[in-house]
């Protein structure tokens, strides 16, 4: 799609450069050769007619020959254009998707380069190929169904068809060459695809993705070298969500403690589908970072969407009095569901050395009950809790459960998952303050391990906010430092007593500068 734009961009282009060269020359060729003197937009009107053969109207004919050479040049490259040089133009670009409109047989086989292999295109396989093309990552599908592949490659996707268990099907794709290869099947499967990944692509990166913590180690033994324990990852994701008050850690390291503030963008809101510079004009404040989709971004770029439920940690653009703030250091998180992701959430939040009450059907819970119902959200504490974590692994109760939950305690932090994307706004709605999914979290976290110049943090990374003293920086822009490769993210500057937000590239370092980072 962007070879068309570029393609069709440059046709305009040239065609308005031809207008205006034939112009010109008919302007100078009537005033010599036919003796008569007209305005250049005159010739510019009679060039687009005898380029479009529409005709000269009152300036037909012309008695000298070199007029007549002239036009007759004008109209032979206008039927040429229209005739041959669109369609040699544009053939590059629509003969291949002619021929993959019509194909039907998908292909068996790619010669790409530094490529990322994906086995199959689950929904956490989306997630990671949109954020691969967002950072210029090549990647290919391996599909082992026919219709599915020929459908993937319609979709302008890069599909080897065939088994990726097979060894010869890796090798189609070219894993010699890869970057990467992403296995994320059946336990069943995902060993024999690491083993002939492992002989055929040793620089390779194998990652794979399983969901019990018994079969990590077989993984480990046919050759991963990375392997994700999914919902033990999302457990720790939401557990280090529910103990993190970003706004209090970047407050402790600030000297005069300036207003920061925590923006949910709520779907109604003006804002939302708007840019981080449309929010700092209107709201007269900077994001200093915050959760867009559900991923943390530390100093977003201006030209960042804030969509539905983003959350923006912000800092007031006016000079404001230093205000004092309380937190509460010794929080007390419930979570509601005690399988795996509920103990991973539990075993996060008590490392912190946070209070963590559970709740399940299981006995082996604090608290043993159903969690919609209000009296065991109030045996739990939950009417005097800072946050609760639910991770029931039924969406419909997990919905339910928040509006329980908050109708006890409004002024409860609510985090939780889901299994359906298309069911996070109904958690939004129901008054979730974060909300992630298990395929999301997946795609996040192998996409922070692929790329390597990336803007976002994974969001099982705890996040360290600490103060970097200007030092040897002073006088020199941020652009020409080693700060954020030797630092973190730079989020903002505090300078007599205030946080300077919109850090960028171009921002001089000043003497007396505290600069606050997130360990990147």
């Amino acid at each position: 799609m962007k070879k068309l734009k570029k393609r069709l961009l440059l046709m305009v282009v040239g065609f308005f450069l031809m207008i205006f060269i034939f112009a010109y020359i008919y302007m100078q060729g009537m005033r010599a050769f036919e003796g008569e003197d007209i305005r250049y937009y005159v010739a510019v009107q009679k060039t687009v007619e005898s380029i479009t053969t529409a005709g000269f109207g009152g300036h037909a004919p012309w008695d000298s020959i070199e007029m007549n050479i002239i036009v007759i040049i004008m109209n032979l490259i206008g039927v040429s254009l229209f005739f041959f040089g669109v369609p040699i133009a544009l053939a590059p670009v629509v003969v291949p998707r002619l021929k993959e409109a019509i194909k039907d047989e998908p292909s068996r086989s790619s010669n790409k380069e530094d490529h990322v292999i994906i086995t199959e295109f689950t929904d956490t396989d989306e997630v990671l190929v949109e954020k691969l093309s967002d950072y210029g990552y090549d990647y290919l599908l391996i599909v082992d169904d026919k219709q599915e592949a020929l459908n993937l490659e319609r979709e302008g996707h890069d599909v080897v068809y065939g088994a990726p268990e097979d060894t010869q099907v890796l090798r189609n794709a070219n894993i010699g060459e890869s970057k990467s290869i992403v296995v994320n099947l059946d336990d069943s499967i995902n060993p024999s695809v690491l083993l002939s990944a492992k002989r055929y692509g040793e620089n390779t990166d194998k990652i794979s993705v399983v969901n019990s913590k018994d079969v990590k180690q077989y993984y480990e033994l046919s050759g991963s070298d990375f392997v994700l324990e999914s919902r033990t990852e999302l457990g720790k994701a939401l557990g280090l969500r529910s103990a993190l008050d970003i706004t209090e850690e970047i407050t402790d390291i600030t000297d005069n403690s300036p207003e920061i503030v925590e923006d949910i963008i709520h779907p109604d809101d003006k804002i939302s589908g708007k840019t981080v510079e449309d929010y700092r004009d209107e709201k007269n404040r900077s994001v200093l970072c915050g959760w867009f989709d559900g991923q943390f971004i530390p100093a977003p770029r201006p030209d960042r969407v804030v969509s539905d439920n983003s959350i923006l940690i912000t800092t007031d653009n006016d000079s404001r009095d230093a205000q004092e703030h309380s937190y509460n250091k010794n929080r007390d998180v419930i979570v509601a569901g005690y399988g795996s992701v509920g103990k991973s959430v539990e075993e996060t939040v008590s490392s912190r050395g946070y209070n963590c009450t559970t709740i399940d059907l299981e006995e082996d819970a604090d608290i043993n009950g159903d969690v919609t119902d209000p009296e065991v959200l109030k045996e739990a504490g939950i009417s005097d809790a800072d946050s609760v974590v639910v991770t029931i692994n039924d969406d419909n109760i997990t919905i339910y459960s928040i509006l329980i939950a908050n109708k006890i305690n409004p002024d409860l932090d609510v985090i939780c998952r889901v299994n359906q994307e298309s069911n996070i706004w109904k958690a939004y709605e129901s008054g979730a303050n974060f909300v992630i999914s298990l395929e999301t979290l997946t795609g996040d976290v192998i996409a922070n391990r692929i790329i390597d110049d990336k803007e976002f943090i994974s969001p099982t990374q705890e996040l360290n906010v600490k103060s970097v003293d200007s030092g040897k920086y002073e006088g020199s822009h941020v652009k020409n430092t080693d700060l954020i490769e030797q630092h973190g993210f730079i989020i903002a500057i505090e300078r007599d007593g205030k946080l300077v937000g919109d850090v960028d590239g171009d921002t001089e370092i000043k003497s007396g500068d505290d600069i606050i980072v997130i360990d990147r």
